[in-house]
C-alpha cells in the first residue's frame, strides 16, 4: 500500500515537473515572438524653412517633430523631395529647384543651422529640439559669402547653454539699458548671458556668440571698421563710410534709399560652422535705440527670415542684401 502511495506521489510530481516545463516553453516562446518593437523616442520638435535669394521668396516653412539620432537631410526628406550628390551629403535639388551654373552666376542650396552656415554636409548634422534649419537657393561668388544669418532668432543665441558658454552682450554706455532688456529677453528663452562694455577688443577672438549695441559713434572701433569696410569677407551687405551706413544688394553695389538708417542688424562670423556669430546693432540716437528694442524685443517675427535688417529714421524697413524695393 505504501508503495503504491509512493508511486503515485513519484507520478504526480513527474507530472507538475512536465506541467512546468511546458508552461516555461510555452510562454517563454510567446514572450519571444511577441516581443514588442523597440519605441523610436521623439526628440521634440524643429523649424524648416526653405527659401531662394537670400530669403526673398518663401517656398516652404513647417514645423517638424523630430526622432533620435535625425539628421539635416531626414529633417528635409520629411518635407520635400530631394536629390543629392557628393556621397548624398550635399543637396543639388529641392522640389525641382536645381543648382545650375548661369550667366548670372552659380546657383546652389545652402543650409543654415540655427543661423550658421554648415561646414558639414546635411547628412552629417544631428538636430536637435527648438533648431532651426534654413535651406537657401541663391547665387554664389567671391563676393556674397555669408557665414552667419539673423533670421533664426533667437537661435543661435540660446543653443550654446549645453556647452557652458553664455552669450556675450557687449554695450556703450548710452545702450546698457536696452542691451540688459535684450538680455533678459534671451533669458526667458532659456539663454544664459553676461555682459560687458565695448571696448577696442576684437569679439571675434573670444570664441561666445556675442551681440554688439553701439552707436554711429563707435563705427571707428578698429573691429567695427573692419567688419563693415570688407562686406564680402563678413557677408554684412553694409558698409560704413563718413559715420554713414549703406546698403548693398547680392553683388556688393551701393543702393539708395530714401532718408537716413538709424537702425541695422546684422551677424557675421570667422568662417564655415563657426557657432560663436557676432551680431552687430547699429543704433542711431534714440530713434535707433528704439527702432532697435522693437525689432529684438517687442516684435521679433520680424527679424525672422532674414539675412540682415536695417530700417530708415522715418520706420521704412529694408531686408539685407537689399533689392530694388523693401520687402
Amino acid at each position: 500500500m505504501r508503495k503504491k502511495q509512493n508511486r503515485a506521489k513519484h507520478t504526480l510530481g513527474l507530472i507538475a515537473l512536465l506541467v512546468a516545463l511546458l508552461a516555461i516553453a510555452t510562454f517563454g516562446v510567446k514572450s519571444l515572438l511577441s516581443k514588442p518593437k523597440e519605441k523610436t523616442m521623439e526628440a521634440g520638435v524643429a523649424f524648416l524653412n526653405i527659401t531662394r535669394d537670400f530669403g526673398e521668396k518663401r517656398i516652404k516653412s513647417q514645423k517638424l517633430s523630430l526622432k533620435n539620432g535625425e539628421t539635416v537631410m531626414d529633417l528635409l526628406r520629411k518635407a520635400t523631395k530631394i536629390e543629392a550628390s557628393y556621397g548624398g551629403g550635399f543637396v543639388s535639388s529641392i522640389n525641382g529647384l536645381a543648382s545650375s551654373s548661369t550667366p548670372e552666376g552659380n546657383f546652389d542650396w545652402f543650409f543654415y543651422h540655427n543661423g550658421i552656415l554648415s561646414g558639414k554636409g546635411a547628412n552629417e548634422v544631428k538636430v536637435e529640439d527648438k533648431d532651426y534649419i534654413w535651406w537657401d537657393y541663391h547665387s554664389w561668388n567671391q563676393v556674397n559669402f555669408v557665414p552667419a544669418v539673423i533670421g533664426a532668432y533667437p537661435q543661435p543665441l540660446v543653443t550654446k547653454q549645453k556647452s557652458g558658454k553664455k552669450t556675450m552682450v557687449l554695450y556703450s554706455n548710452y545702450l546698457e539699458s536696452l542691451a540688459r532688456e535684450f538680455g533678459s529677453f534671451l533669458e526667458a528663452k532659456g539663454g544664459k548671458v553676461s555682459y560687458r562694455k565695448t571696448s577696442s577688443r576684437d569679439p571675434l577672438e573670444d570664441g561666445l556668440p556675442c551681440v554688439a549695441f553701439i552707436t554711429k559713434g563707435e563705427l571707428s572701433l578698429d573691429w567695427v571698421s573692419k567688419i563693415l569696410s570688407n562686406p564680402s569677407g563678413y557677408g554684412t551687405f553694409a558698409e560704413v563710410s563718413e559715420n554713414s551706413i549703406f546698403l548693398l544688394d547680392q553683388t556688393l553695389a551701393r543702393i539708395q534709399v530714401p532718408g537716413e538708417i538709424s537702425t541695422m542688424v546684422c551677424a557675421t562670423a570667422t568662417g564655415l560652422g563657426d557657432s560663436s556669430p557676432l551680431w552687430l546693432v547699429i543704433c542711431d540716437g534714440e530713434i535707433g535705440a528704439r527702432q532697435a528694442g522693437e525689432l529684438l524685443i517687442t516684435n521679433p517675427e520680424q527679424i525672422e527670415g532674414r539675412f540682415g535688417i536695417a530700417v530708415s529714421s522715418d520706420g521704412k524697413i529694408f531686408s539685407l542684401p537689399m533689392k530694388d524695393s523693401a520687402r
